[in-house]
């Protein structure tokens, strides 16, 4: 009914279950999240004639290689969130008129409703004094969602797959000692969690960036 009333030129696709433990624990929920309903979304788009622009991330890769990971690099997901978002590109990339956006972790100024980012994670616990473990293995690259936004805009016309990316990596520990600093909060509450475990998360994945 949205299509029929509105005719919209793009769809972009932001929906999605992003937890690798929730992915894990219920991969029927998460196939029919992350993989059919974008099979859906791209055959109205096809039956309304719109764009679709599809959120996908860093996790379609397993992280093990030392150089950047290319549009066109083999996907090869260690998880089965990182499997979801791999089969979602598979269908997205099926529709003509489509444009993959891969993204790693996102930040941001979220709603008080909404979900919890680990920058306000972070400094709700260092404004009450709580002492923070994080694991100081994974290297992610964060990028602030208003970036993101802006960027997206700027490749509309686009098709295929591009990267986003920012070109700093940091570990949870790392970016967490940054927030504290530049937020006025003792950094010293900070500590790197001894028993992390990547067993089922990419170490190092870093995007080679798409030049526009």
């Amino acid at each position: 009914a949205f299509f029929e009333l509105n005719r919209p030129q793009v769809v972009i696709n932001c929906a999605g279950i992003a937890s690798p433990e929730v992915c894990d624990h219920d991969r029927e929920t998460a196939h029919r999240g992350n993989v059919e309903a974008v099979k859906a979304l791209c055959e109205i788009c096809h039956k309304y004639g719109c764009k679709v622009i599809h959120i996908s991330t860093d996790y379609v890769f397993d992280g093990t290689e030392v150089k950047e990971y290319d549009i066109n690099a083999q996907t090869n997901p260690i998880n089965y969130y990182g499997y979801t978002k791999a089969e979602a590109e598979k269908g997205v990339a099926a529709y003509s008129d489509n444009l993959i956006v891969r993204i790693p972790i996102i930040y941001g100024y979220n709603g008080l409703e909404d979900k919890e980012t680990f920058p306000k994670k972070v400094l709700n616990a260092l404004c009450d004094h709580v002492t923070l473990y994080l694991d100081n293995k994974q290297i992610r690259y964060p990028v602030l969602i208003d970036e993101i936004a802006i960027m997206i805009s700027d490749a509309l016309a686009e098709r295929g797959i591009i990267h986003i990316s920012s070109d700093r990596g940091v570990t949870k520990y790392t970016w967490a000692k940054v927030l504290a600093r530049e937020f006025g909060y003792n950094d010293k509450l900070i500590k790197e969690d001894p028993d992390s475990n990547l067993a089922n998360r990419p170490p190092h994945t870093k995007l080679k960036l798409t030049q526009g």
